[in-house]
């Protein structure tokens, strides 16, 4: 079989996990408050999984991951440790789309194009990966993608989108769990 046919029909696998685990959580977010007892571990799995399927289902399965992340920070005894574990559970998460970007890169890599904004992109590709990653954009997966086609380092992919990810977090949980506790 080709390689090109393999890495089609490994895409097309992924796509279609990230989109069952879309499913999932839309179906089962009426049940959120029920994952606090999950505590840490639903801390760091929610954000991850909100992020590593986010391309089918870009804002439902973030506010799944946030509804989840805001239910254990209320019953958390170590409340700063739940936004740091959201942090680093959503760029885990986000180094699917960097590997996607990676695998299809063979696509693009051809065109005349791709050799002009190969070369300044990559020069900035950390500073677009952290600020748009301290940010709550639905395109975040779109960048994690052209990371990945640029071959950007996956280290240098990893800190930037990290350093950018625990300050939203913190932002995130803390704001979200402020309007939890006003409400309730």
């Amino acid at each position: 079989m080709n390689r090109l046919v393999k890495k089609a029909i490994l895409f097309f696998v992924i796509l279609a996990l990230a989109l069952g685990i879309s499913l999932a959580i839309v179906h089962y977010s009426s049940r959120i408050e029920a994952f606090d007892r999950y505590g840490y571990i639903g801390a760091l799995v929610a954000p991850f999984l909100s992020s590593a399927v986010s391309i089918p289902i870009p804002f439902v399965s973030s506010a799944a991951g946030l509804a989840v992340t805001i239910a254990v920070f209320d019953c958390a005894s170590m409340r700063w440790l739940v936004p740091l574990l959201a942090g680093l559970g959503g760029t885990l998460g986000e180094l699917v789309g960097y590997g996607v970007g990676r695998g299809g890169r063979r696509a693009v890599s051809g065109s005349s194009y791709f050799s002009l904004s190969h070369r300044w992109s990559v020069r900035i590709m950390g500073i677009i990966v952290f600020c748009s990653a301290l940010f709550p954009l639905g395109i975040f997966d779109f960048i994690a993608i052209a990371a990945g086609v640029l071959k950007f380092s996956p280290l240098r992919f990893f800190l930037c989108c990290l350093v950018g990810r625990i300050p939203r977090s913190f932002i995130e949980v803390y704001i979200g769990g402020g309007i939890v506790d006003i409400i309730f």
